[in-house]
């Protein structure tokens, strides 16, 4: 079995491991403390060193893109074509249950509607306002 929590780099004598394997190392975990002191016995001059986690500033996000805004955004685009409607149904109910659930959603989405318009997105957010206010101001008529 490949373990991908530690890497070995021989050039500058270094065990590196990933900051999850870190994690479970420092909570005390046996089979992590057990795996590094099995590596550790084979190559005893070798430092142990932790890999940083980077995050990207340039990362595209699609802040507000759910899947009710999936939806409403494919009705518009395709004039509420029943065929792309049943298709994103069937991509929903394909990937439900698995880990990355929206993610692989989101990606089927992203590839069919490349350029989807993210105004209709806005359209989406001043609906939901409406949608919230107006309860709100018939409660206050009421009273």
């Amino acid at each position: 079995m490949k373990n991908t929590n530690i890497k070995l780099d021989h050039a500058n004598e270094v065990i590196r491991i990933t900051k999850t394997f870190e994690r479970s190392i420092n909570q005390g975990e046996k089979k992590a403390l057990r795996r590094l002191g099995e590596i550790k016995k084979v190559f005893p001059t070798y430092d142990v060193v932790a890999d940083k986690i980077t995050i990207k500033k340039e990362k595209q996000t699609y802040k507000g893109l759910t899947l009710d805004r999936m939806d409403f955004c494919i009705r518009r685009i395709t004039n509420d074509n029943q065929a792309a409607i049943l298709e994103f149904a069937e991509i929903k109910d394909y990937y439900r249950g698995e880990k990355a659930y929206y993610a692989n959603v989101k990606k089927w989405f992203l590839k069919k509607y490349p350029s989807y318009d993210k105004h209709l997105l806005d359209v989406v957010e001043s609906q939901e306002e409406a949608a919230e206010i107006a309860p709100q101001e018939q409660a206050d008529t009421a009273a």
